[in-house]
This record gives C-alpha cells, structure tokens and sequence, in this order.
C-alpha cells in the first residue's frame, strides 16, 4: 500500500470515528430524556445526528418519517422545548 493510500486511509477512519461519535452523542442525549429507541432509530435511519440537524426540519416533514407518529413527534417537540429548540 502506497504511502498515499495509508493516508487516505486513516484520514477515511479518522471520519467515520467521528461520525460515529457525534451520532452516539446525540443518541445518549436522546435516551436521558426518554425519546424511545424506536424514535432514535429512525434519527439515525434520516441521519439526524445531532440536535442542529433535527431543529432543521419542520415538525410536518419529520411527522412523514417512516415509523414517527403524533406520540413520537410530541415527545420531540417537548424536548427540544426543553431544550429552549423548537423544529424549523
């Protein structure tokens, strides 16, 4: 493997480390405020990673996502209110 490639390589694991850390943040958030699991995989099924990315989206085009329903997106809309948020 060329020294190019090592490179390219671990900058390529360097990301995806801290992607997966920015996701897992966001899902521990999540769980301490008691957004069900079913609610947290579909988060990470949209990737949705962080509070920024989810306060992008409009409550009506969130409420689309597959497997979010009226209980989930109340429960959404009730912790970013906690959290002084609220969706676009």
């Amino acid at each position: 493997m060329s020294e190019k490639s090592k490179v390219r390589t671990a900058l390529l694991k360097q990301e995806q480390e801290l992607k997966f850390n920015k996701i897992s943040e966001f899902n521990n958030i999540l769980r301490e405020s008691n957004i069900p699991e079913k609610v947290i995989t579909v988060m990470n099924r949209c990737d949705i990673s962080s509070l920024e990315e989810l306060t992008s989206f409009k409550k009506e085009d969130v409420i689309q996502f597959h497997g979010i329903g009226p209980n989930s997106i109340n429960l959404l809309d009730k912790f970013l209110k906690s959290k002084n948020l609220s969706f676009a």
